[in-house]
């Protein structure tokens, strides 16, 4: 968004999905808009790489739809899974479902365990 005046910045975060009008006007004050600067001004953020830092954390943090901004993963080498193993999995996958757990969950449980 280089360059961008209040209101494109502002059309631009919308397109990218953030609808609602407290988060929109907070990450556009984040980003240095402000709707009562002249429209080529924008407020310079006083510690960009900090900024980034946490803007990204909170993105990832809050990252639900698949859309969303993904954290980038280990390649994982391929190994053939056991049938029995599989069959497991698919029933975690459906207790998963049925008591409305996510992945992170699985994995702080199991950590959990290993320790």
């Amino acid at each position: 968004m280089d360059d961008a005046s209040y209101e494109e910045a502002k059309k631009k975060f919308i397109e990218l999905g953030v609808t609602d009008p407290k988060e929109l006007e907070d990450r556009l004050g984040q980003m240095g808009y402000d709707p009562k600067l002249p429209d080529d001004k924008v407020r310079l953020v006083e510690n960009p790489k900090k900024f980034m830092e946490e803007y990204i954390d909170n993105l990832l943090k809050q990252k639900g739809k698949d859309n969303d901004v993904l954290s980038k993963e280990e390649e994982v080498e391929e190994v053939e899974i056991n049938p029995i193993v599989a069959k497991q999995i698919k029933s975690l996958k459906n207790s998963m479902k049925t008591y409305g757990l996510k992945p992170d969950h699985i994995l702080k449980g199991l950590k959990d365990d290993n320790e």
